[in-house]
C-alpha cells in the first residue's frame, strides 16, 4: 500500500486552504511550502497537522518535491479542490496500489472563472518522485501516466473584485 504526500505551494491563501487540506486529510503526509505569507496560511497549515517550510528564494518549485516524506507527491494548488469522485479514487488507488512501471497519474481539471467552469484537461499531478523530476510548478506530463478518475476543481477570483 502505498503513501502519498500532497504538495502545495501557498501564498497568502488562507481563505482556501484548510478546505483543501480537510478534504486531503486521508493522505499520509500534508506538505505546505510558503512563500512568505502575511496573512493566516502558515497558522491554519499547522492547524491541519501539515508541515510547512519557508520556500527558499531561488529553490524551483519541483525541488521541494524532495521534501516529501514518500515517493508518491498530489501536486495541488492552494485554490484546488478534489471533488468526490476523486476523493474516492485516491483512498482506493492507496489501498489497492500495487508496484508498477507507471510514473504517474494525470487527472482532470476544471477551473472557474465569473461563474463559468472551463475544462482544462488533464495534468500530471500524482506523480511517483523517483521517477520523474521537474522544477516548474507542475510535473511534466508523461506517456507513461495513467488517469486518474475525478476532478481537481479550481476558482479563479477576479483581482479587485469585492469580498
Amino acid at each position: 500500500m502505498p503513501k502519498l504526500t500532497v504538495l502545495v505551494h501557498t501564498k497568502n491563501n488562507a481563505k482556501s486552504l484548510g478546505q483543501l487540506l480537510d478534504a486531503l486529510k486521508f493522505c499520509n503526509d500534508l506538505l505546505v511550502i510558503d512563500d512568505d505569507s502575511e496573512d493566516r496560511t502558515v497558522r491554519i497549515a499547522c492547524k491541519h497537522h501539515a508541515r510547512v517550510k519557508k520556500a527558499i528564494p531561488g529553490v524551483t518549485a519541483g525541488a521541494y518535491a524532495m521534501d516529501s516524506f514518500h515517493p508518491w507527491v498530489l501536486v495541488v494548488r492552494p485554490d484546488e479542490m478534489p471533488n468526490e469522485e476523486l476523493i474516492r479514487a485516491l483512498k482506493q488507488w492507496k489501498a489497492e496500489k500495487k508496484q508498477d512501471e507507471i510514473s504517474g497519474y494525470a487527472i482532470a481539471v476544471r477551473e472557474q472563472r465569473d461563474g463559468n467552469w472551463n475544462n482544462c484537461g488533464a495534468q500530471m499531478r500524482l506523480v511517483n518522485r523517483l521517477k520523474i523530476n521537474w522544477t516548474g510548478e507542475l510535473p511534466p506530463d508523461s506517456s507513461v501516466a495513467g488517469r486518474m478518475p475525478g476532478e481537481l476543481l479550481r476558482t479563479i477570483e477576479e483581482e479587485g473584485k469585492a469580498e
